[in-house]
């Protein structure tokens, strides 16, 4: 089996069907927790991996129009276009379009930067100690997005960097929400993707 076979297929859709058994869990999970004698930390972790529609303008219409914008700015920073995946379009529709932002979203930001987050929320972290700490959780966790993509050029590099610090900003901004992160993220691919063909 080659490696990117693992990376683009089986490890994302493992990872997506992990996350929605979770989900379809999360209810009891929270009910058997609320007996636990450290159920105020427990309730507090899995509150990392929720998602809610709420106001469908804020989770839905505002991640998609943001990145869409941050990624064209960094198109025309660079002057260039997309690059091209050698892929059929229903294999990226997928694995690129929906199985790879639930997984990453679920690993990036409910797992890396939700410990961030609870990090501050243990150490009884308020204001600026709070914000420095989450400042820190980004950036890290934004490299480890960017890097744990094929980055060949600066572009590369800054257009994922720059939509990973979206996607964790939609996800702190919206109470540890992943809804508007994975909206943002599937949007980006398609955009990219859809600009690639137009351009």
């Amino acid at each position: 089996m080659s490696i990117d076979i693992l990376n683009q297929w089986i490890i994302p859709l493992v990872l997506t069907v992990i996350f929605l058994v979770f989900l379809s869990y999360r209810p009891n999970l929270m009910s058997k927790v609320k007996k636990s004698k450290k159920r105020e930390k427990y309730l507090f972790l899995i509150d990392n991996f929720k998602i809610s529609l709420g106001n469908w303008k804020k989770t839905i219409l505002l991640p998609i129009i943001l990145v869409i914008l941050i990624d064209l700015f960094v198109m025309f920073l660079f002057s260039q276009k997309p690059v091209f995946y050698d892929a059929p379009l229903w294999f990226f529709a997928v694995t690129s379009g929906f199985t790879n932002p639930i997984a990453e979203e679920f690993l990036v930001r409910g797992v890396l930067l939700g410990l961030f987050v609870f990090l501050g929320w243990k150490l009884k972290f308020d204001g600026n100690k709070k914000h420095g700490l989450y400042l820190i959780g980004l950036l890290f966790t934004s490299y480890v997005f960017t890097i744990s993509h094929i980055n060949i050029t600066l572009y590369q590099f800054t257009i994922r960097f720059a939509v990973s610090m979206l996607f964790g900003l939609l996800y702190l901004v919206n109470n540890r929400n992943l809804l508007p992160s994975i909206m943002a993220h599937g949007a980006s691919n398609w955009f990219l993707m859809t600009m690639w063909y137009i351009v």
